[in-house]
Parts: structure tokens; sequence; C-alpha cells
């Protein structure tokens, strides 16, 4: 008997391996696709976040360079990351520089931002050194790569004109020469009366024409460097306490004139701070003998004899007794440097035994010294 075979309706039937290939190898396609998509908006967000922060930061770098006082603003040669030229212009070069060519980097969520400072001078016209120009660049690195931003700015000597030989004036063509303040007078530099040790008090004769201001400077080791001291002394003052200076060292002081941007020639002098006062000190200190017995009652049976050995200007020497109660204070009997004291055993205050210490006072009441002894039963 022949079994007949049922097909299954065609709408029966399920997908196909090589249907289901095709169709997981579209979805791969399209989500491999969404997610680079993704990232790449994850890195230009990202990148354009830092880039506006290194934008605000050479802001900030060129905005206070801009604002500090036009004498001061430059490098010296001293300065770590000093190169003499940029883009063919010169390094302002200054004495007392306000800032660095280079500073300590700055971080943000992570991002390390480097940051180089270069101040050059900006010619215009025929004067090569008639402004001063300041740029800011931050350099930072990520997976992308390298990237930086820059900021420029510059710096005028405002109602002086150029900073260069001459000033040509607007309404004509008239050009007049920058004034120079005039130089100071004799410098005088001579200890503090109140405070010799520690203060030089500085005076100076004015010059003519009178400056702005005064700077001041120190130097302690015969002008191989120099300490600022002030720059903004008033033209009207010519004197200047030198103060927190350190005690028997000799000090050069010079003195020069501000008038805008231009200085009058360095005065100088020269004077010392006294060394330190001597002071009462104790060389030596003993007692004998050194170790001693109590009686019954307490009291010593024996005298102590206390030598003490000084140096300095000494007057009035104590001893303090490490008695039980209310221990004694005696004045020591002086001779030279030499000071003695007996203390009697007859005297009624008592002792305990063991190790004690005898005091070594001043007049005042200071301990300078103290000296060993031993009471046993």
């Amino acid at each position: 008997m022949t079994r007949l075979r049922r097909r299954a309706p065609t709408e029966e039937r399920g997908f196909t391996i090589v249907e289901i290939v095709v169709a997981m190898t579209v979805m791969a396609v399209g989500v491999f696709g969404t997610m680079n998509v993704f990232l790449s908006t994850l890195r230009t967000t990202s990148m354009g976040e830092a880039r506006t922060r290194a934008s605000a930061l050479a802001s900030q770098e060129v905005e206070a360079m801009r604002s500090a006082p036009y004498a001061q603003v430059g490098f010296a040669t001293s300065q770590t990351g000093y190169r003499a030229t940029f883009e063919s212009k010169s390094t302002v070069v200054v004495s007392n520089p306000v800032f660095a060519p280079t500073t300590t980097p700055y971080t943000f969520d992570g991002q390390v931002f480097t940051i180089t400072r270069d101040i050059v001078w900006a010619p215009f016209g025929t004067v090569t050194q008639a402004y001063k120009r300041v740029t800011a660049q931050i350099v930072w690195v990520d997976k992308i790569g390298t990237h930086s931003v820059r900021q420029d700015g510059g710096v005028y000597p405002g109602g002086l004109g150029p900073a260069g030989t001459t000033t040509t004036t607007v309404a004509t063509t008239t050009t007049t020469a920058p004034v120079t303040p005039g130089t100071a007078g004799t410098v005088t530099a001579v200890k503090n009366p109140t405070n010799p040790t520690h203060q030089i008090d500085v005076s100076w004769t004015g010059g003519s024409p009178t400056p702005t201001y005064w700077e001041v400077q120190y130097s302690s080791n015969s002008g191989t460097t120099w300490v600022q001291a002030t720059a903004n002394q008033p033209g009207a003052s010519f004197s200047y306490a030198l103060s927190g200076l350190s005690s028997g060292t000799t000090y050069t002081v010079r003195v020069r004139g501000l008038l805008g941007r231009a200085t009058s020639n360095w005065i100088q002098a020269s004077a010392a701070t006294d060394a330190p006062p001597p002071t009462c000190a104790v060389t030596s200190g003993s007692v004998s003998p050194s170790t001693v017995q109590k009686k019954s009652n307490g009291q010593l049976n024996t005298n102590l004899v206390v030598t003490v050995n000084t140096t300095g200007p000494c007057t009035g020497l104590k001893v303090r007794y490490p008695t039980d109660a209310s221990p004694p204070t005696y004045t020591l009997a002086q001779s030279g440097a030499t000071f003695t004291d007996t203390f009697d055993k007859n005297d009624t205050k008592t002792w305990s035994t063991g190790a004690k210490i005898i005091q070594i006072l001043l007049s005042t009441g200071t301990q300078i010294g103290s000296i060993s002894l031993t009471v046993t039963n």
C-alpha cells in the first residue's frame, strides 16, 4: 500500500541559514556605522572643549601681560625658556620682569595645557621699538594629536608715545626725545641707630627733572645679585629704610629715578649691619660633691659647692636648688667670669632621693644652664 507524503504549506517554512546570515550582516554594518558616528561626535566634542579652554587660557595670559607696568613687561636673559628672538623680532629684556617665558602647565579634567609666552619689540614706521607685542601659545596633546592655540596683543607706553628714540606727535611733525629723569645726588647708607643689626637707612638728594618714582635695590654680595626693595618710592621722597637684613653683613645699595619709561643712572653706596651683641652664656657648671647623702630628716649631710664658668656680659646670676617644697633661689657670688655658691647642709629645706637638676638662671629668671646632682639615702 502506497503512502502519500503531505507537503507542508509554503507559509509554514522557517528562515534559511543564508537568510539569517544576510540579515545579521546588514544589521552589523548598520550598528558599526552608528557607533563610528557616535565616537566621532564624542571626539569632536572633547576637542572642542579643550580648544575653548585653551583659547580662554591664551586670552587670560595676554591680558595679564598687558596689565603689567610697561617697564616690567619683558624677560630677563637668565630666565628659563628665554630666547633672544621670536619670529625675527627681538625679545624685550628688562631688569625686573613680572612674567617668565614658561610657567607651570595648567591641568583641567585631566588634560594638560602647556603655556609659553613671548614678548618682543614691535616697529611702527621707522621706530623699531615703538611698542611691545605679547604672545601666548597654549599647546595640548590628546589621542588625535598635538594642538595649539595662540593669541597676540600690543602693549603701549601710554602718553609717553613710542618706546623708540623719538616720539612723533599726531598734530604736527615735531619730534621730541623722551625726558630722562635727573640722576640722584650723593647716596648715603648708614645702619639704623635703633636697630643697627637688621636695618640700614638710605638717603639721597634729588635730581632734575624730578622723577615720578625712585627705585631702590640692595646686594649682599658686592653687586653680583640684586634684590628689589622698591620701584615706587615717590619722587618727592629722598629716603628709604631697608629692614629685615642679616646682622654682621655689608650691603651695597643703589638708587635711580624713574620717569615714565625713562630711567636715570644708578648711584650706589655701602653700609654694614652690626653683629649681634654678645650675650651671657654658661661654658661649664659643676657641683661638689656630685653625689650627696641625706639625713633621716631630709636635710643634706654635707655642704654643696656650685661653680659656674661663663662668657659674655654676665651679672647677677642665680642658682635654684631642687628641694621638695618651694625650691630656694640664691644669687651666685661673682669673681670675674666665675660664679659660686654654697648650699649649707643645715638649711632646713628637705630633699628626696634620686637624680636632680640644679638650675642656673639669669637675673631675670631665664634658665641658661643646669647641673646634675644625685641624692642618696
